[in-house]
């Protein structure tokens, strides 16, 4: 019998606020001739406010209205002024008719600590965050591509106050006692967090970091929406702070190089970005299950799965050929090496490509796990500290990835699946996804 992964969870929500914020609708009308629909409203607190129309008084499809809305609406709001927006039910409403129907709004409010499901960061404009209440909501849907180039997307995940089981047990097909060392233990996340619906593109790290180290793409037409890669721990965060997280300095605990790659992010987005912590990366690649993969199935082999196969690029469809990882993956198409992010199935919570196509660093230190479920709960644990971690025969710290990339083997690929790479390391075949702890 399998383990569930979910141990215990405290569903109560917690508000910022001793009293819910909430919205006052001062002005609702529509153009007779032009259709345009115009709502003003106002706020008693800080909050964010994301729209829902109804025609007699039921609910339209969010992808009606999602593109078409202008002003100061999915956004970051405060008391003290009046917010407008308009929607034009023509421009994408294609195959809606609300002739004769009673349009009216309303208006969701939330807290800063239970924010909507989505935010995108926009990494064109700097400082611009928009808050969708569902992926239907979403413009274009997740899958736009606007969502792996310009924007960064990312989804919260419910991780506040849930006890769950991180890692696998002995009898989990694809358990590795010795090399990763992922044994089964409980853990507790205080907080929600955001994590990217996708690992970082192509485009998106140029965008912010004016670069992309792994040029293997460029003469392809869809670079920009593969995973970028050949990225080391050091340059994401920087050689300095950066690499000595945790640090017992809660002031800096995510300090990082104002140089470093993840601090040009948090200049443009003005979010506290980071690499996600192991816990938090295995917690959202789970979404609940407590099975090998995602999806809720177990691998069937240790090297070739056609369960892994519909979750990821991995070694055996596509990131590598004849047995050979690829050289030109330009010319190997959209089948071979990398894969377009958001190609495979996503998760539970929405999120793509947590199994296979590259591998994700996260910011603990390594050491080999060997706690057990007759253990208390970790609270947000963080990894070995400066003196317990392990270290690379040239003094740079060990650090963890996950996920697996796209010319690793099944049993690689699972959720718990540990892997270890010196900092200074940016291998082809290491990216990274960015979170943004809810607090």
């Amino acid at each position: 019998m399998k383990q569930l992964f979910l141990l215990s969870s405290l569903v109560a929500a917690v508000s910022a606020f001793s009293t819910p914020p909430t919205a006052t609708v001062t002005d609702f009308s529509q153009d007779p001739q032009t259709k345009l629909v115009s709502v003003s409203y106002t706020v008693d607190a800080a909050a964010i406010v994301t729209p829902e129309f109804l025609a007699d008084g039921v609910a339209l499809d969010p992808s009606f209205y999602a593109d078409s809305l202008i002003g100061k609406i999915n956004a970051e709001v405060s008391p003290g002024t009046t917010y407008t927006f308009t929607w034009s039910p023509d421009l994408h409403g294609s195959g809606i008719d609300l002739s004769g129907k009673d349009l009216t709004v309303r208006l969701t409010v939330w807290d800063r600590l239970t924010p909507p499901p989505y935010v995108a960061l926009d990494l064109a404009m700097p400082g611009v965050a928009r808050y969708y209440a569902s992926s239907n909501a979403v413009p274009g849907g997740v899958q736009d591509i606007r969502w792996k180039t310009d924007h960064l997307l990312m989804r919260r995940v419910p991780a506040k106050n849930v006890v769950w089981r991180m890692g696998s047990p002995v009898e989990e097909p694809g358990h590795d006692g010795t090399w990763s060392q992922d044994s089964a233990h409980k853990v507790k996340l205080t907080c929600d967090y955001y994590i990217g619906v996708y690992p970082v593109t192509q485009h998106q790290h140029e965008l912010v970091g004016n670069n992309v180290p792994d040029n293997s793409y460029r003469a392809s037409p869809w670079y920009k929406e593969r995973p970028v890669g050949g990225i080391s721990y050091n340059n994401l965060r920087g050689a300095a702070n950066g690499t000595n997280w945790p640090n017992a300095n809660l002031d800096i605990a995510h300090g990082v190089e104002s140089w470093s790659y993840i601090a040009r992010f948090r200049a443009v987005t003005g979010k506290l970005l980071d690499l996600p912590t192991e816990a938090q990366w295995e917690y959202a690649c789970r979404a609940g299950t407590g099975t090998g993969l995602n999806n809720g199935k177990e691998i069937t082999s240790k090297d070739v799965c056609p369960k892994v196969a519909e979750l990821a690029r991995y070694a055996s469809n596509g990131g590598k050929i004849n047995g050979v990882r690829p050289t030109d993956y330009a010319a190997t198409g959209p089948t071979g090496a990398t894969a377009v992010v958001g190609s495979y199935l996503p998760n539970g919570w929405g999120l793509y490509d947590m199994h296979g196509n590259i591998r994700e660093w996260c910011l603990d230190r390594y050491m080999p796990e060997t706690r057990t479920m007759d253990d208390a709960p970790i609270v947000d644990p963080a990894g070995a500290t400066a003196a317990t971690g392990t270290y690379s025969d040239k003094g740079h710290a060990i650090r963890i990835t996950r996920g697996g990339g796209f010319d690793d083997a099944a049993y690689q690929i699972r959720s718990a699946n540990r892997g270890n790479v010196a900092s200074d390391t940016g291998w082809y075949n290491l990216g990274y996804r960015l979170c943004w702890e809810i607090k």
